[in-house]
């Protein structure tokens, strides 16, 4: 049994068709979004993400040592473990 709407005669499928196509300008506008953003209050960065953005000013060779001894570190410790192990 399907519903109709009696006075305009149409389907409710064709209704809420027209709907969702339905242009939303103001979804899409950049001032709407401009004041949503300016009614945010800033939030400081987390101490990890204020560290790493420090992090990436440092020169390349200084990273890639910094990371060359890490690994070797955790290599060094895993060898000493399986040397206890035994």
């Amino acid at each position: 049994m399907s519903e109709t709407n009696g006075n305009s005669g149409r389907e409710p499928e064709r209704i809420f068709s027209e709907l969702r196509d339905r242009p939303t300008p103001e979804l899409d506008s950049r001032g709407l979004w401009r004041r949503i953003e300016g009614q945010l209050t800033p939030r400081s960065a987390a101490r990890w993400t204020r560290w790493l953005a420090g992090w990436s000013e440092r020169p390349l060779a200084l990273r890639l040592a910094y990371g060359v001894a890490a690994v070797a570190t955790v290599a060094l410790a895993a060898w000493a473990a399986t040397l206890m192990m035994q």
